[in-house]
């Protein structure tokens, strides 16, 4: 084997493993399983039916379906979600007392210029009140880039998120929130 074949495949391996350690890090430091927040509605806050549009006149979203990892459609879907988006497919495992909840999500940009978003500015809030923010987010696409790295929407962008949370096994979530200015609240009964 020529020096030059053995560096190539030198550098393949060091980035084939660095895409497996971040994607590792990015599930595992997600995992929230701490003291959590009780949800305060801000005066100025958008309500969206379940299920419907919303937009705070920056960006637009909807609630496509949000149901947990158990399910084998569901998970079946994260995993296709990591593989297009050429991601680490790893296995849905909450920690013991914890499920993920997986939301899809149609994200859109209502401006004819760049706007700024970020997944982890999502949370969930469960019928006691207390919230749970998104731990890990995959899409595919240009969507990848732009929105989960650069947390941008380029102009007229619109895709789909698939967005995990965290949550207690015994916890029933009612709204996804956007907790942006103005925050989004979409009712998910």
């Amino acid at each position: 084997m020529n020096a030059k074949r053995a560096a190539v495949m030198a550098v393949t391996v060091v980035v084939a493993v660095g895409l497996l350690l971040l994607g590792m890090q990015m599930l595992f430091a997600g995992v929230d399983t701490g003291d959590h927040n009780t949800y305060t509605e801000q005066p100025s806050t958008i309500h969206a039916p379940a299920y419907a549009n919303a937009t705070n006149g920056h960006v637009a979203l909807k609630v496509n379906a949000i149901s947990d990892s158990s399910d084998p459609a569901t998970a079946n879907q994260w995993i296709k979600a990591n593989g297009q988006a050429g991601v680490y497919a790893f296995a849905l495992a909450p920690p013991p007392g914890y499920k993920y909840l997986i939301a899809n999500i149609t994200v859109s940009n209502v401006q004819q210029t760049s706007s700024p978003f970020k997944y982890t500015s999502l949370l969930v809030v469960a019928q006691d009140g207390r919230t749970y923010y998104a731990n890990y987010a995959v899409c595919t696409g240009i969507c990848a880039g732009d929105v989960l790295k650069n947390r941008t929407l380029s102009a007229n962008f619109t895709g789909d998120l698939y967005v995990l949370f965290s949550v207690p096994a015994t916890a029933e979530v009612v709204k996804l929130v956007y907790a942006s200015s103005p925050p989004i609240e979409m009712a998910l009964l």
